[in-house]
């Protein structure tokens, strides 16, 4: 049997086993963590052209990676333990989803992730809320706070009194628009109500009210920039929106022009 046959028919038994097991998913963490699959591909190659067979050498895979799956399962555990103090932010575009917790603010779903150990977290599912009693505002509030406190926001300056911001050492830092401390500090850096112009799941830009060309629809601008420069997977918002400067409230720019405060001539 040539090798590629071989692996074909030594993938297929690992998935039935895994069937059996009821484990499909951890299996295939355990295989993508320890690089099983990669490093032993040659070796049990040459062990089934001496005379094992793919069974046999399936079933012995199949208990190493139970072994590992064990021990990383009892790790997720003792963080999964300290959940409400792990959760942080996760803001992306999309509608809430079947299984999932989480928050709407116009096009924007706000979901949570527990932080495991650097670099790697899980998405936080309704079955793991509701076993550790989570609900939906204390899920909020906590994530909130550990978000600021874990994943300061960065501000980098532009031009015209404009601002990049994002969070320290987080890929998805676009959620800093949410924490009290920006909108705090936002004020002070803009004197005045200000624009947030979501450029993509990773950072925003901040534009004062006054740099905002007479008729310039932001909302069509957004979306150029989405088309143009942002691809599909990373897109925050169809839209921009506004803060007001004596409430703090965010609310889209369609709202904001609509009301006797915002721009009254839109191109």
């Amino acid at each position: 049997m040539k090798k590629e046959v071989f692996l074909k028919e030594f993938d297929h038994l690992m998935r039935v086993e895994a069937e059996k097991c009821g484990c499909i998913g951890c299996m295939a963490m355990c295989c993508a963590r320890e690089g099983l699959y990669e490093r032993e591909t040659e070796r049990l190659y040459q062990r089934y052209l001496a005379g094992d067979s793919v069974e046999v050498l399936v079933k012995e895979t199949c208990d190493v990676l139970r072994r590992i799956k064990s021990g990383y399962e009892e790790e997720v555990a003792g963080f999964l333990s300290q959940a409400k103090e792990r959760l942080f932010l996760h803001v992306e575009m999309g509608e809430a989803e079947e299984g999932y917790p989480s928050q709407q603010f116009y096009d924007m779903r706000i979901r949570y992730r527990i932080m495991l150990r650097a670099g790697e977290s899980l998405l936080l599912n309704r079955q793991l809320a509701e076993h550790y009693h989570l609900q939906a505002m204390e899920l909020y509030l906590s994530a909130l706070h550990n978000s600021m406190k874990l994943f300061p926001a960065v501000w980098k300056t532009a031009d015209h009194g404009m601002y990049v911001v994002k969070a320290e050492g987080l890929k998805h830092g676009a959620g800093v628009m949410f924490y009290p401390s920006f909108r705090e500090e936002a004020e002070k850096r803009m004197r005045g109500g200000y624009y947030v112009l979501p450029s993509s799941v990773h950072e925003i830009i901040l534009m004062p009210e006054k740099v905002r060309p007479l008729g310039m629809d932001l909302n069509a601008l957004v979306q150029r920039i989405n088309l143009a420069c942002v691809d599909a997977g990373e897109r925050l918002s169809r839209m921009a929106y506004h803060v007001e400067k004596e409430t703090r409230k965010m609310m889209s720019v369609s709202e904001y022009d609509a009301s006797d405060k915002g721009c009254p001539f839109i191109l």
